[in-house]
């Protein structure tokens, strides 16, 4: 929450506003104070990454997976990382881990999140349309990857793959679940 947000802003933010990595730093040593040592890793692990020390920001990802118990969302940070880094075979492996992970434990967000990281990346856009699809048609959904914008996704892979009428379809169940999200809306429109 509002201790993720803090960190990512002050792992991020030029120094002239507040930011900087030492206040990012503090913060990682309070969310460890607060018992949440996986949360702490991630932000050492995105203070390096900025840093441009992508061995320390690797290891740190890694490290925040293990502290996590194989928790998805944190499996699906270090595929980010790879997908930023253009390490596309270790980024379809990590989403493989965390897809497991996910199925096990019910954090069935992660395959929506892992759809987007393929997508995101240009790769395995079936692979990814398969996990958006096991993921609406799944018993649990949440609130961090709302089912209007799963369909949403669904449709803009399809589109890629050449499956228009397919897209629009998933374009117009967006907009049955969401009829004022503009981007479903944009996107039938195109395709009509």
């Amino acid at each position: 929450g509002r201790s993720l947000f803090l960190a990512e802003f002050y792992a991020e933010a030029p120094g002239i506003v507040g930011g900087g990595k030492e206040k990012a730093a503090a913060q990682a040593g309070a969310v460890r104070a607060l018992g949440d040592e996986a949360t702490a890793h991630w932000i050492q692990a995105r203070i390096a990454e900025s840093s441009k020390d992508f061995a320390t920001a690797e290891q740190e990802f890694k490290a925040a997976i293990a502290a996590s118990n194989g928790n998805p969302d944190f499996m699906l940070n270090l595929a980010s990382f790879y997908r930023r880094r253009g390490r596309l075979e270790d980024l379809q492996r990590t989403v493989d881990e965390a897809v497991k992970s996910a199925n096990r434990s019910r954090h069935t967000h992660a395959l929506f999140d892992a759809a987007e990281n393929l997508y995101r990346a240009g790769r395995n856009y079936g692979g990814a349309a398969n996990l958006l699809r096991e993921y609406i048609s799944g018993p649990w959904h949440s609130e961090q990857a709302p089912v209007f914008q799963a369909h949403y996704l669904l449709g803009n892979l399809l589109e890629k793959m050449g499956e228009k009428g397919a897209a629009a379809d998933q374009y117009r169940a967006a907009l049955s679940l969401a009829s004022d999200f503009e981007p479903a809306a944009s996107a039938l429109k195109r395709l009509q």
